[in-house]
This record gives C-alpha cells, structure tokens and sequence, in this order.
C-alpha cells in the first residue's frame, strides 16, 4: 500500500515502537534509511524527519513486522528442539 502522503510525526514513531532493534536493523536494510536515523525517529530525538526519509521506510513496516515474527517463531521452535534433545 503506498501512501500519498506521510501519517503524523506520532504515528510515526508508534509504528516504529512496534519494531525492536533487530527490527529495526531489517527496516534499515530494506529501506536504505540508516539504522541510527530509524532510531532517533523511533525514540522521539529526531523532531522533523524529511518526507522522502519517512517515504523510503513507512510501507515497509508491515512486512518488517512479519519478518521478525517469523524468525521469532523459527528461533522460539530451534531452542524447543535443542530443549528436547538435551533432556531425552
């Protein structure tokens, strides 16, 4: 879904709150926004980020979010395994 124009300087950051540091590391990756720019977005530090900074990374957040869910998932279920050989 691309926007036509950029959601409020709020929403914003609370879509980027949903993102933790690995997260946020793909997003920059994906995006071609730097890590640390991502960053003081997020946490507020950055007061007036530039259309074309919020345009580069703002649809990709969804997918981000599913990404990280999925290596979760796939890490959550790698040290289950690892948990069961150990005790059987």
């Amino acid at each position: 879904m691309e926007h036509n124009h950029i959601p409020q300087l709020e929403t914003v950051r609370a879509s980027l709150a949903c993102l933790n540091e690995p997260g946020l590391r793909a997003l920059s990756a994906a995006s071609g926004v730097p890590f640390p720019t991502l960053r003081n977005i997020r946490y507020g530090l950055t007061t007036d980020p530039g259309y074309g900074t919020v345009r580069a990374f703002i649809d990709l957040i969804p997918e981000t979010l599913q990404i990280v869910a999925h290596q979760a998932r796939a890490y959550r279920r790698e040290q289950e395994a690892k948990k069961s050989e150990v005790s059987a």
